[in-house]
């Protein structure tokens, strides 16, 4: 499986390593502008504007991409799912809650083992959701780790100790 190729202006502030000439750093620009739809809005679908929730998370991150020039039209739905699945985490999130409250005020053995059960089930799902969230967060850059793989690293200036002594 071949690796994806990074957009040429990444390719160009990490100093052009793969010597492309002016010709090939133009092609790819063109190819790279088709994929872009120019488009600068998105909105939120029908189910995000149902969700208090996922309505707020949607107005977060539109402040949060607004000064983004990749974030365009074409990643509404991606943004869409995310707060949905996030507000789908955050409403499992007050279920496990509420059962362990119940556990809490449960007196009988059984009664407790019941509900403890169904909080395995609850943690469960938690933690696929976290999963799908943290890939998706991945996706949108909104993790620390995600924003450093796409930075393009600084090259270090190297001293050239012949060039001191003849300087």
């Amino acid at each position: 499986m071949t690796r994806p190729a990074k957009p040429v202006q990444l390719h160009l502030l990490n100093g052009n390593k793969r010597h492309l000439t002016q010709e090939e750093i133009a092609d790819r620009q063109q190819q790279e502008a088709k994929l872009r739809s120019g488009v600068k809005t998105y909105k939120p679908n029908a189910q995000v504007r149902n969700d208090k929730t996922a309505l707020t998370m949607f107005k977060k991150l539109q402040k949060l991409y607004k000064g983004i020039d990749y974030v365009e039209g074409l990643d509404e739905n991606i943004i869409n799912r995310y707060c949905l699945l996030y507000s789908e985490y955050m409403k499992l999130r007050e279920t496990r809650q509420e059962l362990q409250d119940r556990v809490d005020k449960a007196k009988r053995l059984s009664s407790k083992l019941a509900w403890a059960e169904q909080m395995l089930d609850i943690d469960k799902r938690i933690d696929k959701k976290m999963d799908l969230l943290l890939k998706l967060e991945d996706r949108l850059f909104l993790n620390p780790t995600a924003r450093i793989k796409n930075v393009p690293k600084k090259e270090k200036e190297t001293k050239d100790p012949f060039g001191e002594m003849f300087d």
